[in-house]
């Protein structure tokens, strides 16, 4: 991570901007998924380490996007080849494939640079295997996210990046959360606590659509926040995809879009089973809605004037408990209040008093159970 001189000094002092241990859900390995780590050894000596987002994947080729200096250094003056970089190493979550390893003696990774005008390097590598997710680009505008009025909560922010191990080598993925403090034109400013090891790596929104690539850790001084507090600063998805779209294919982008629209398309039937109280086929729908898209939030149109906030689990937890399936459904509205958008809807209430009702059944459960061992 590129730090300013005088946010260095202070990396010290403060030992809670370690990674905070975020509540990972259901939806956090998917965004882990489309995360990598990436060492870069130089000729000089020495190891630096980082992260990226697989961005698209179109045939054999996959383009994983990152900070430029993560490979060719801080100085953003200097042309690519000048980084003195003998080798690269790209990983995949939970070892999908082996490492893909570029040395000096074989280059396999095609690299795009934008060069002193943005931090941002597209790398292209080649990749036989399918893999499960790509990046879900935020359809609202650049950095609008963090647009709230007074007194209003922050929206929550995601971010992975690559943990440091023996040798400054990258060991594993770790999960920070944080909200939007501001934003600019070009740039996101969030409080989730990143290290050096997130550079290059995604920023995601609480639905979990890449709205941002973090480029570096800023005073709160210098962004108009607490002294106290540094800020992570990400480059915005609007500004970071007018820069490499030139770079990929025709239809790179698009892959990753029907993919909310599949899982938005799946709960509107699923809302339809609803509806008319068809609780097994609501339960089924709502399952799979979640595998397209885990994380609750956002709005679904239904028909005419009518739209909803996307809710899956919930409605799924409303379904198992109408299916008498209390624990089961407990458990998925415990999951729906861990990623907060139930707690800001009117059915937040009817949440609330269905797990009462739940509780005071599994109570009597145990009672009967109870009673009909003693006899």
């Amino acid at each position: 991570m590129r730090i300013r001189p005088a946010i260095f000094l202070l990396l010290g002092l403060a030992s809670s901007w370690a990674p905070a241990a975020a509540q990972e859900d259901d939806f956090t390995p998917l965004l882990k998924v489309q995360t990598v780590m990436i060492s870069v050894a130089r000729e000089g000596g020495g190891t630096e380490i980082g992260s990226g987002i697989v961005l698209c994947q179109d045939e054999s080729q996959v383009y994983i996007l990152t900070a430029r200096h993560v490979v060719f250094g801080k100085s953003l003056i200097s042309e690519p080849d000048a980084g003195q970089v003998s080798r690269i190493e790209i990983g995949l979550f939970r070892n999908l494939a082996p490492p893909i390893v570029e040395n000096r003696q074989e280059r396999v990774i095609t690299k795009q640079s934008a060069g002193k005008n943005r931090d941002l390097l597209l790398l292209t590598v080649p990749l036989q295997l399918v893999l499960p997710a790509t990046a879900v680009l935020s359809a609202a505008p650049a950095g609008s996210e963090a647009e709230s009025r007074p007194g209003e909560r922050q929206p929550a922010v995601y971010t992975i990046g690559s943990q440091q191990g023996a040798g400054k080598i990258a060991t594993s993925w770790a999960l920070a959360e944080g909200t939007l403090f501001r934003r600019d034109p070009e740039f996101l400013y969030h409080t989730a606590p990143i290290t050096p090891g997130f550079s290059g790596g995604p920023l995601f929104n609480e639905s979990g659509a890449l709205i941002g690539i973090n480029v570096e850790i800023v005073s709160g001084l210098e962004v108009g926040g607490d002294p106290e507090t540094r800020y992570g600063r990400a480059l915005a998805i609007g500004p970071v995809i007018e820069t490499v779209n030139k770079w990929l294919p025709g239809n790179c982008l698009h892959s990753a879009g029907p993919v909310r629209e599949l899982a938005y398309e799946t709960y509107r039937r699923a809302m339809r089973a609803v509806s008319i109280k068809n609780w097994p086929q609501a339960e089924a729908l709502m399952k799979q809605s979640l595998q397209h898209l885990a994380q609750e939030g956002g709005t679904v149109h239904l028909q005419g004037m009518r739209y909803t906030t996307y809710l899956p689990r919930y409605h799924l937890g409303l379904a198992l408990y109408k299916e008498n399936r209390c624990g089961e459904a407990l458990r998925e509205w415990g999951r729906s209040e861990v990623q907060r958008a139930i707690q800001e809807d009117k059915r937040y209430q009817k949440l609330k008093k269905f797990q009462k009702r739940c509780v005071e059944r599994l109570k009597q459960d145990i009672q009967k159970a109870s009673a009909t061992a003693g006899r």
